[in-house]
């Protein structure tokens, strides 16, 4: 497996799906606060598998975050969906 390179570190914080201006500001805020860590661990931590699951866990945390913005998920008793589609949230 080859290692994460800062370019594709910092592809992996990029992209927006938020509809609302209210989204997008908050989307951004989470997006900005995981690249800044990630890149800490990145220049902090040595090579190799850890530090590239370290950068990947994250991106996926972030990633988890905003779609609960994006999609505004509710618990609907039996599992999450999304308010503006209705459409299951895969976590």
């Amino acid at each position: 497996m080859s290692q994460i390179t800062k370019n594709e570190l910092e592809e992996l914080f990029k992209g927006d799906r938020a509809t609302s201006l209210r989204q997008h500001d908050t989307v951004e805020g989470l997006r900005s606060a995981g690249r800044n860590l990630a890149l800490c661990i990145y220049s902090l931590c040595p090579p190799g598998i850890v530090r590239d699951t370290a950068i990947l866990k994250i991106n996926e945390a972030i990633m988890l975050a905003n779609q609960a913005i994006v999609c505004e998920s509710v618990d609907g008793g039996d599992g999450e969906y999304c308010a503006r589609c209705g459409s299951e949230v895969k976590v």
